[in-house]
């Protein structure tokens, strides 16, 4: 059944393709990805449930899909662990979704729970089971769908990142695979076994198209596989639509909504050729859908409300150097562990975060709340102790370190942020490392990037890092277990396991212990820092002049 299709310009709008005949091989898709449960937006799952109704009353074929990543990483997901977004996107009618990379921060068994309170289909073709490292059945139930209206059938498939496996935790994994090896061509085999059914087939991608080096990418897969006409993205958070030649030479249009509803897409195929607008307005809601959002938003808001501090700081991070907010946080940790709660018989050197972590980017609150800290740490990853040696220690800076650069920044969510340690990064070095295609560490670098690694001591003074030493390192199980590609952390020794605190209760521990400079509240300032006193050279600057002082960018 399937025709030859061509892409028209996706700068044409839908009222100009309406204003020619209007004919029953035409289907409207509307499309979302990395929503991260943020349903506080002018755009919700209550406004793309009543554009789909309003289509739908129009006679019009229609198609809700999801790209991935609803379930965690946001403020709201909080509440209940995603399972209210799931409750949200069956009222609101989705036909189908794919898994993102943050559907698996939880665990595996928690994620089979969840997809069976769904009223659509997961679909993601490449994720399997494996057994003696061998690919066995498919972990969601079906590999695509056709969905079939009066005239016209539109085949759905989902492919997950495999970035999924250094993004959450690789053990998470070990009985799972995403078909590295035969990646493309198990796509293709998918595609092959429904393309005689259908007239169009879309894919809900959660790859991503930013950086290009990644070795499975949104425009990979148009170029390595044929028979796909859309192909909805994901991952990288980017509101962007393009066209891409597949294998045959024939056009994939590529289209993002960005993130955390920014845009719903609304997608049109039909034999003319595929349009698609990104929508950032719509007042019309359906009322089922916004009573479950505004259940979870009062729950959420009401017990978040408690006020901790004032500052006179703007706050940011942007993934592509060190920041003040990543100050902040790693600070909160090495104040907890060496000062508030220290362990018996050890002290912890280094605190990490990763840049990816940080939900809450841009701070302008002069009064920050419980919800504030919650928004910037969305996940409550628990925080522990790793024991490891000097020189594993500066591969992992190495490694974390790889994508910043002075002149090209490039934002990387696997940027470590640090307290207790500095170092300088010779930006003109190209790092090379072998990672495999999830992102994971293997050897390296060929050529160290950096230098003048320096460890706070116990004395409050820096000591240039002693590679056969043993230190102490402070951050999220999530890091210290190999996340973010971070595999040479196997070489060290968990010791610190057992009645583990969130990140997020570190950090609200951390600003309730900061001066009120006699007001009621704590002050949250560079010279309010309860680590000011033991730690007066630990570069504490929240100032702009102040980022780069602990990695500094040559």
């Amino acid at each position: 059944m399937k025709k030859g299709f061509i892409i028209l310009s996706t700068c044409l709008t839908l009222s100009t393709l309406f204003s020619c005949n209007v004919f029953d091989d035409e289907v409207t898709i509307l499309y979302t990805n990395d929503v991260h449960g943020e349903i506080d937006n002018k755009l919700s799952y209550s406004t793309v449930s009543q554009m789909k109704k309003n289509l739908q009353s129009q006679h019009k074929n229609v198609l809700l899909l999801d790209s991935g990543d609803h379930i965690s990483g946001g403020f709201y997901t909080t509440y209940d662990r995603g399972k209210s977004m799931v409750e949200c996107m069956s009222l609101a009618g989705y036909d189908a979704a794919t898994l993102g990379n943050h559907e698996f921060d939880y665990n595996f068994d928690y994620l089979d729970n969840i997809l069976k309170t769904a009223s659509y289909p997961y679909i993601a073709t490449n994720l399997y089971h494996t057994k003696d490292g061998k690919p066995t059945e498919r972990y969601t139930d079906i590999g695509s769908k056709v969905f079939k209206f009066n005239y016209v059938s539109v085949g759905v498939i989902g492919v997950a990142t495999p970035e999924s496996i250094s993004m959450c935790s690789p053990e998470t994994f070990k009985d799972y695979t995403f078909m590295q090896d035969q990646f493309y061509e198990s796509i293709q085999k998918e595609i092959d076994s429904i393309k005689n059914q259908c007239n169009y087939i879309v894919c809900m991608s959660h790859l991503g198209d930013e950086t290009q080096d990644n070795e499975f990418t949104a425009t990979k897969l148009a170029k390595n596989t044929s028979g796909l006409n859309v192909i909805l993205d994901g991952h990288t958070h980017q509101i962007d639509k393009k066209v891409i030649k597949n294998k045959d030479e024939q056009n994939v249009l590529i289209t993002q909504t960005g993130s955390k509803f920014k845009r719903i897409g609304k997608l049109t195929l039909s034999k003319r050729g595929a349009t698609t607008e990104l929508i950032s307005e719509n007042e019309k809601i359906d009322s089922k859908v916004k009573a479950v959002e505004t259940k979870v938003i009062n729950a959420v808001d009401e017990s978040l409300k408690e006020e901790i501090a004032t500052t006179k700081v703007y706050f940011n991070s942007d993934g592509k150097r060190e920041s003040n907010i990543g100050d902040l946080i790693t600070e909160g940790l090495y104040y907890y562990y060496n000062l508030y709660n220290p362990p018996k018989d050890l002290r912890v050197d280094v605190t990490m975060m990763n840049s990816g972590g940080i939900r809450y980017h841009d701070i302008k609150e002069e009064t920050w709340s419980l919800r504030t800290c919650q928004k910037i740490h969305s996940f409550n990853n628990l925080e522990g102790i790793l024991k490891i040696s000097g020189y594993w220690l500066k591969v992992a800076l190495e490694f974390s370190s790889r994508k910043l650069d002075k002149d090209k920044p490039e934002y990387f969510g696997g940027f470590q942020e640090v307290c207790g340690v500095t170092y300088k990064v010779d930006t003109s070095i190209t790092p090379e490392f072998e990672i495999d295609g999830s992102g994971n560490y293997i050897s390296g670098p060929k050529v160290p990037r950096l230098s003048e690694i320096k460890i706070l001591d116990s004395n409050g003074d820096y000591q240039y890092l002693d590679e056969s030493k043993d230190y102490y390192i402070g951050a999220s199980t999530f890091v210290l277990g190999g996340g973010d590609g971070l595999t040479m952390f196997k070489n060290g020794i968990m010791v610190k396991e057992e009645n583990l605190l969130t990140d997020y209760d570190v950090l609200v521990n951390y600003i309730k212990h900061f001066k009120t400079d006699g007001n009621k509240l704590p002050v949250i300032s560079s010279e309010n820092s309860p680590l000011r006193e033991k730690y007066p050279n630990l570069k504490i600057n929240y100032t702009d002049e102040g980022f780069g002082e602990r990695v500094v960018l040559q």
